[in-house]
């Protein structure tokens, strides 16, 4: 049985009892969709349905081409879930979007509970990018220096330890930045040891080139 109820320009249909169909004169349907502002028949013209497919799966469709918003005007957060109030995930007010977390951190947009996974990653860091340690005025700590540190800390200079990590996590970005600063270092040591080397191997060949010339005189 079909009951429609005229509302301004608009109709509500009711087939049967859990189908519901809201559309425009004439529309009416037997098929238990549940259209906004649309012909029931064909459609052409809806803007939003709701529908549960053979498949057993609910659909949220919106046939227009149009974008799709969800909004709220006086409420708090949108959870979602199943089982009731068993939520797992949360969009608040705010602006924050919890994934497996209902308590995102004030401070981050994006919390996650769990693995993410993903082709490529940007971070744009607002910190100099360490060039800066192949200025001049960069003050490279010595091997020596750097020995002592790491025997009396048990890690890098400016490399935060395991315990601290354990307990706050890394920002990616600055760790980056600060790995990418001991790797321009550590190629500071290299080119350092290289020059010490070739001035060792231009000495030798000099002690050599002054043997020979003695043991040609002791002939």
């Amino acid at each position: 049985m079909t009951r429609s109820i005229k509302h301004f320009s608009a109709l509500l249909f009711l087939v049967f009892c859990w189908q519901l169909s809201f559309g425009q004169a004439g529309s009416e349907t037997d098929h238990g969709y549940f259209y906004i502002n649309g012909n029931t028949n064909s459609y052409p013209n809806s803007q939003l349905r709701l529908i549960k497919w053979g498949d057993g799966n609910a659909h949220i469709d919106v046939l227009d081409g149009k974008d799709l918003y969800f909004n709220y005007y006086e409420g708090n957060n949108i959870y979602f879930g199943q089982n009731g109030n068993h939520a797992h995930s949360i969009f608040t007010k705010d602006g924050r979007l919890g994934l497996g977390d209902l308590y995102p951190p004030q401070d981050y947009k994006l919390s996650v509970y769990g693995k993410i996974i993903c082709e490529e990653v940007v971070v744009q860091l607002h910190a100099n990018w360490p060039d800066y340690v192949f200025s001049d005025s960069y003050k490279l700590r010595s091997l020596e220096e750097t020995e002592t540190f790491i025997k009396t800390h048990g890690h890098l200079p400016e490399i935060p330890s395991a315990k601290k990590v354990k307990e706050e996590g890394i920002t990616v970005g600055e760790m980056n930045r600060k790995l990418l600063q001991k790797v321009e270092e550590l190629t500071l040591y290299l080119i350092e040891q290289n020059k010490k080397l070739e001035a060792q191997n231009q000495r030798l060949d000099q002690l050599e080139q002054e043997n020979k010339a003695l043991k040609g005189k002791s002939k």
